[in-house]
């Protein structure tokens, strides 16, 4: 069983959430994309603007706009969005919710916005805003589940995103969380099925099964962690990630060779020897433990602190040699 020392390694890898978590009046006008090809939290520079009590409707002049209906101000917002242009479609919520306080919806995706800018308290706040006007918005259980994720409180986060889903069992972003968060629980029987209803509303979103082969590896299952990173490569999702997951699976089923294979895949030379010899020094194998970690700084002098201080852990546990 992997520690949730090896969990924490895993759990930033498994975070490629957040895709388009607007919608329209519409639920087919889902934003939905790949995670990568939208911008990260924290990833927003100085082109879009920065969210918070700097911009507001009154940044506005008169002469400089005309006047638009909420709804007109809305699909602007939307508009900006789409163009990744947080700080205008911030702007232009704003000024609609000027006209009209009580529109639900646009509270809910200035709540998103907050989200995927980190400002998470903000976004908490707007999104219990909704969903004390709507106890039955799907979505904003979900992103408020996203932004309890996000600050470490698992099991709020958990209670939201199951009323979530339980509102709404297309929410697959909910349902990837929700597998994270049962593994980080160590209830691992729990998380395959999450990772399975994420997949079946996205059949081809490749990091769903990079996290599902994390859960098997979690619970001890290596043979089905590695169908699951295979199903994660076929889907075109081959990420350095997904290389170095598949070599931990197969070096836990001591098919060391077939595990340097992946790690190799996964970085340098240098550095797969040094992770198969953090996977031998794991299970015991001091000796070849050794071997991988001088290997590796033959190969690369810039792993010698690196391999020496695993050498050292090796040292300190008192081993005999095998």
């Amino acid at each position: 069983m992997l520690t949730r020392k090896y969990l924490s390694l895993f759990l930033p890898a498994a975070l490629l959430l957040l895709a388009s978590l607007l919608t329209g009046c519409a639920a087919k006008n889902d934003y939905y994309s790949s995670p990568r090809d939208l911008p990260r939290p924290g990833t927003l520079g100085r082109s879009s603007g920065q969210l918070g009590h700097s911009g507001s409707a009154a940044a506005y002049r008169k002469d400089d706009t005309p006047e638009m209906s909420v709804a007109e101000l809305e699909s602007a917002g939307d508009n900006y969005l789409s163009r990744r242009n947080f700080h205008m479609a911030y702007l232009n919520y704003e000024k609609a919710l000027a006209k009209d306080p009580g529109k639900t919806e646009i509270h809910y995706k200035k709540g998103v916005l907050f989200l995927v800018s980190k400002k998470y308290e903000k976004a908490a706040d707007a999104l219990e805003k909704v969903i004390k006007k709507n106890p039955e918005h799907a979505r904003a259980h979900q992103s408020l589940g996203l932004c309890l994720f996000h600050k470490g409180e698992y099991q709020q986060a958990r209670t939201r995103l199951e009323k979530a889903v339980n509102l709404d069992p297309e929410l697959w972003i909910a349902f990837n969380v929700l597998g994270i968060i049962y593994d980080y629980q160590e209830e691992h029987e729990l998380a395959p099925n999450a990772y399975a209803a994420a997949a079946m509303v996205k059949p081809d979103m490749g990091h769903i099964y990079n996290n599902l082969g994390v859960s098997r590896t979690l619970a001890g299952d290596y043979e089905k962690a590695v169908d699951a990173f295979m199903q994660a490569l076929d889907k075109r999702y081959k990420r350095d990630r997904v290389y170095n997951n598949m070599g931990l699976a197969c070096a836990r089923m001591e098919k060391y060779d077939e595990a340097l294979k992946w790690f190799k895949k996964g970085g340098s030379s240098a550095a797969a020897y040094n992770n198969l010899g953090c996977a031998y020094m794991n299970q015991g194998k001091t000796e070849k433990a050794k071997a991988c970690f001088k290997k590796a700084m033959e190969l690369d002098p810039s792993f010698y602190v690196l391999a020496n201080r695993n050498k050292s852990k090796l040292e300190a546990r008192h081993q005999k040699p095998e």
